[in-house]
């Protein structure tokens, strides 16, 4: 999951801060990303719940079609 940012704020560890246009970061060193509560309900996110939800489905009826070995 990389990510492309902008208007970025840093604080260094030392305190500094400094502004940066865009950043880019990769997904290996993403440990958490905090959403605002307002984007639980934006159609972007709906579709990929609609997603998951078929992919889980799908995934059940493969599971209850294979036969058993004896």
């Amino acid at each position: 999951m990389n990510m492309t940012l902008s208007e970025v704020v840093r604080t260094a560890r030392n305190g500094q801060v400094s502004k940066l246009t865009n950043v880019y970061i990769r997904g290996s060193c993403i440990r958490f990303v905090s959403l605002p509560e307002l984007l639980t309900s934006a159609p972007c996110f709906k579709k990929v719940v609609n997603m998951k939800k078929k992919s889980e489905e799908a995934a059940k009826e493969r599971a209850g079609t294979k036969r058993k070995r004896t």
